[in-house]
């Protein structure tokens, strides 16, 4: 995996436990794409602001592009995608909550022209990480008790639920959920427990609560509408690249616990590039899998839009 990911961060990469709605029965009209949309955080973002990614951000496009997880999905499908803020379909913006993300579906929903989604349209939602990580912080800052905390959340994933329901009123069909990732092997864990000894416990039990209830929440909206796939894999792909005892990770706990990006990047990887890395050491490069404090570096992106395209098509079939 080390010359994978050296290679995509460059940008040139190429491209389970079950948990998921749906179900896998017979595919009649397998799905071909004619668009894609993204709405939610910085796993979603395909340059909103900017053009900038939230990941290791190149210097260098021409040669060594880099490329968002919904990029590789659409082009699996030969779709271009851009972000919306430069006339494209890919809402998603680094640092949005669910709140944000309803925002984002509303705007579509009530932009000039839109009339509606096309019967074979894909739409990826990703949200989820900011709410978990500000409510952990709030937690530990002594400004809201453990319960309060999981009650917000549920309140949170019930708002999600409704956004679905909004965007399969405008003709959604396909609507494609990555849940949010256990976040205790990332940096900003690392930093946080430094100040908080508690802090792992503190998240984790709100992760739990927040797993379990997207789950339950897509399941309900799924029975009424036909049209969720709720990533069977995504949190257990991502959970196998960030265990230090991965053997193939060999990356080791303090080199997988930390940012590669330097300086402000740390924790905004939309002002990274590949000129302001912490090492130009290539075999060191190829360790790191976050670029910031919790986003993934380009090429463990492409590894897990690999995953998702065959999630996709296993589901709502190949065309």
């Amino acid at each position: 995996m080390q010359r994978i990911l050296r290679f995509a961060l460059i940008g040139l990469a190429s491209a389970t436990l079950l948990w998921g709605c749906g179900g896998s029965g017979k595919v009649y009209q397998p799905l071909r794409p004619t668009a894609l949309y993204t709405f939610g955080d910085g796993i979603v973002d395909d340059g909103q602001t900017g053009g900038k990614l939230y990941t290791v951000n190149t210097t260098d496009p021409v040669t060594k592009p880099v490329y968002s997880l919904p990029y590789w999905v659409a082009s699996s499908y030969g779709l271009t995608l851009k972000a919306q803020a430069a006339g494209g379909t890919a809402w998603g913006q680094g640092g949005s909550s669910i709140a944000d993300l309803q925002t984002q579906v509303q705007a579509q929903a009530t932009a000039p022209g839109f009339a509606g989604y096309g019967g074979q349209d894909l739409v990826m939602l990703s949200a989820g990480m900011e709410d978990l990580m500000l409510q952990t912080q709030n937690v530990l800052a002594g400004t809201i008790d453990a319960g309060t905390a999981r009650a917000n959340i549920q309140t949170q994933i019930h708002n999600y639920g409704q956004a679905m329901l909004q965007l399969h009123a405008k003709g959604a069909r396909y609507i494609y959920i990555l849940p949010p990732y256990d976040l205790s092997q990332t940096p900003w864990m690392a930093t946080l427990t430094v100040t908080y000894s508690n802090a792992p416990e503190v998240y984790l039990d709100l992760y739990r609560t927040f797993v379990s209830t997207l789950a339950a929440e897509a399941e309900s909206v799924n029975g009424r509408t036909q049209s969720l796939l709720l990533s069977p894999g995504f949190r257990t792909r991502m959970g196998y690249y960030t265990d230090p005892s991965n053997s193939e990770n060999s990356a080791g706990t303090s080199i997988s616990n930390a940012a590669i990006c330097a300086g402000a990047g740390s924790t905004n990887a939309s002002v990274c590039t590949d000129a302001t890395l912490v090492t130009s050491d290539p075999d060191q490069v190829s360790k790191y899998l976050f670029a910031d404090n919790r986003h993934p570096v380009p090429g463990v992106l492409s590894l897990l839009a690999t995953g998702s395209v065959s999630e996709i098509k296993n589901r709502w079939g190949a065309p």
